[in-house]
């Protein structure tokens, strides 16, 4: 695997301490690799693209399965504390309900690293065929989601199918998603400081309570 032979939950065989240093020491590097080859794969100009599909849209939806959805997830809170609508599903039936009725003002994020994950594929396509503008999060091997999408966004193919987690590819789409989201604040800045103030303060009452 990536990060060496450890065999976690079992019995390594190793030297405890020692092994767990070398351990962490190789998913530094491994990391840190990774996001350099992100920033190198980014086309900066199908990102500025995406940016300002994503800041003249009415609504934006999010698709995306497992791992994948949680990357959505974690955008769609962004999004939602600089007052600009997001919509994301868990359930794959009700996220495609949401695809059937997409239209030209809206914008899609379609996120799979394997970018031929079927229900975000379906979700996509649709999205495409309605005349919503479509981002896709997606490894650069012109996969059938990157190939459908106005703007993919790639992310390196550091992952196999068959892994013992979405580590890499996760640390990359959430690397591309924040270059989106913070893209969309500094165009509409006065309003998402704006928001975020209001977000924050209604939180802290909370904590005075």
């Amino acid at each position: 695997d990536q990060y060496g032979n450890g065999n976690a939950g079992g019995k390594s065989g190793g030297n405890g301490i020692g092994d767990e240093f070398n351990q962490a020491a190789k998913a530094e590097k491994t990391h840190q690799r990774n996001t350099s080859l992100t920033y190198q794969m980014l086309n900066i100009a199908t990102l500025q693209a995406a940016i300002d599909a994503l800041c003249g849209a009415r609504r934006v939806f999010l698709y995306g399965v497992g791992a994948s959805g949680l990357l959505a997830m974690d955008f769609q809170y962004k999004w939602s504390r600089i007052g600009i609508p997001a919509f994301y599903q868990m359930d794959s039936h009700t996220s495609l309900a949401s695809a059937a009725l997409l239209d030209e003002q809206d914008a899609v994020i379609a996120i799979s690293y394997s970018g031929v994950t079927r229900e975000t594929l379906l979700a996509a396509q649709n999205a495409r065929a309605c005349g919503a503008k479509v981002i896709a999060v997606t490894q650069g091997n012109l996969n059938p989601l990157a190939r459908l999408a106005d703007f993919p966004l790639c992310i390196p193919s550091e992952e196999s199918t068959l892994r013992i987690g979405a580590m890499t590819s996760r640390n990359s789409g959430l690397l591309v998603l924040d270059l989106l989201y913070l893209g969309c604040v500094q165009k509409n800045m006065l309003q998402s400081q704006q928001s975020l103030e209001k977000t924050r303060a209604l939180i802290h009452e909370l904590r005075n309570e």
